[in-house]
């Protein structure tokens, strides 16, 4: 589902083409992080950085619609490419 928001996002923003090579960026390294190791606790938050995350983007535990709705706004102008478009 996330890959699909993301997808649509860059759709929506006109570089659709770059969120699909990111997508399978990160599933080539989801890919590798599985057979990595065994141990992946070293990659687990503790309960603080976890509050700390928290309070610096509150945004974290909005509901599902609400993120949704947040992947369809655009992301900001930023100035025209080569091809004249924005």
């Amino acid at each position: 589902a996330a890959f699909i928001a993301f997808l649509l996002k860059g759709w929506c923003n006109g570089i659709a083409l770059a969120a699909m090579r990111g997508g399978r960026d990160a599933y080539v390294m989801c890919r590798a992080y599985d057979k990595e190791m065994e141990d992946k606790s070293v990659y687990s938050l503790s309960a603080d950085t976890r509050a700390y995350i928290l309070s610096c983007e509150p945004w974290r535990e909005d509901g599902f619609a609400q993120k949704l709705r947040r992947q369809f706004v655009r992301l900001p102008h930023q100035g025209v490419s080569s091809n004249g478009r924005a």
